[in-house]
C-alpha cells in the first residue's frame, strides 16, 4: 500500500497535469473565439500559450496557422500547418497548406499538397475539395 506521502505526491502530479490540460484547452478554445470575432492577433497570442504548454499539440499549430492566414501571413501559416503535419503525419492539413501556397502564387506546391491530402484520405480529401 502506498504511503500517505507517496499518494500526496501522485495527487500533486495529477493536479498539475490536470491544470496543464485545462490551460491548454482554455488557450485553444479562447483562441478559437477570438478568431471567430476577427481578432486574429489575440487568437495567435492564445495559440502561442497553447504551444508553450504543449509543443506537440498539432491543433494549436493548425489554429495559429489559420489565424496567420486570416492576417495574410501565408508563410507563417504554412510553417504552422507544416509543424502540425510533422507532429502527426496523418493530420489532414495538406489541403489547407495547398490553399496557402495557392494564395502565394505557388500553384505547383498547392497541387502537390492537394494530392497529398487526397492520398492520405481519398474520401475525406475528395469531400473537402
Amino acid at each position: 500500500m502506498a504511503s500517505l506521502a507517496t499518494r500526496g505526491r501522485r495527487s500533486l502530479i495529477l493536479t498539475g497535469l490536470s491544470q496543464s490540460i485545462l490551460n491548454l484547452l482554455r488557450s485553444t478554445i479562447t483562441g478559437r473565439h477570438y478568431d471567430k470575432l476577427g481578432d486574429h492577433r489575440r487568437a495567435i497570442a492564445d495559440y502561442d500559450r497553447a504551444v508553450e504548454i504543449n509543443p506537440e499539440y498539432p491543433e494549436a499549430y493548425n489554429n495559429r496557422g489559420g489565424a496567420y492566414g486570416a492576417l495574410g501571413d501565408q508563410r507563417r501559416a504554412i510553417a504552422d500547418y507544416d509543424r502540425a503535419i510533422e507532429i502527426n503525419p496523418e493530420y489532414p492539413r495538406h489541403i489547407i497548406t495547398g490553399c496557402a501556397y495557392g494564395a502565394l502564387g505557388d500553384q505547383r506546391q498547392a497541387i502537390a499538397d492537394y494530392d497529398r491530402a487526397i492520398g492520405l484520405s481519398p474520401k475525406t480529401g475528395g469531400d473537402i475539395l
